[in-house]
């Protein structure tokens, strides 16, 4: 209960913030966030911010500011012109980012997937810096990769004790 009192005050705070700001503030704030390569950086950063709040949970600032950061750029991303075909790619890559955590394929499926999902990302919107896109997603391909493979093996190799098999 108290984590939620503490998101809702967060979120109420950074309305307040937003609603007293001056038009000024708002518009500069806009054209900021509508810019498609800090939308990616916002959206790589929230997605972190949520593995974070993943990796220890309870704490309440990871989630509230992850979450925030990730509807801000979808926000930013929602202005953009985006290519179907490329979007098609980035599931395909998520796709093969969870195979490769499935199976043990010595980075092989990793890498097309890392590769995919820079081609992808940087085919749908346009105006994304080639390089900024792969400076972001190829930590971020292995960072997820790594994650899910730990939780599927400890899944997988989870401890059944002698007083819960009665």
């Amino acid at each position: 209960m108290g984590s939620i009192m503490w998101r809702l005050a967060l979120i109420v705070l950074l309305a307040l913030l937003i609603l007293f700001a001056g038009p000024a503030v708002k518009d500069r704030c806009a054209r900021l966030l509508e810019n498609p390569n800090i939308a990616l950086a916002n959206f790589i950063a929230g997605l972190l911010l949520i593995y974070v709040e993943f990796c220890f949970p309870g704490s309440v600032v990871p989630a509230s500011i992850g979450g925030a950061m990730i509807l801000l750029s979808l926000a930013g991303f929602m202005e953009q012109p985006w290519s179907g075909s490329a979007l098609i790619l980035i599931a395909f890559a998520v796709l093969l980012l969870f195979v490769e955590a499935r199976y043990n394929t010595y980075g092989m499926i990793g890498v097309s997937a890392a590769l995919l999902l820079i081609w992808g990302v940087h085919s749908a919107v346009p105006g994304l810096r080639l390089g900024l896109v792969a400076t972001l997603l190829i930590p971020w391909a292995a960072i997820t990769i790594v994650l899910l493979r730990f939780a599927w093996l400890a899944r997988q190799n989870k401890m059944v004790s002698f007083y819960s098999c009665r």
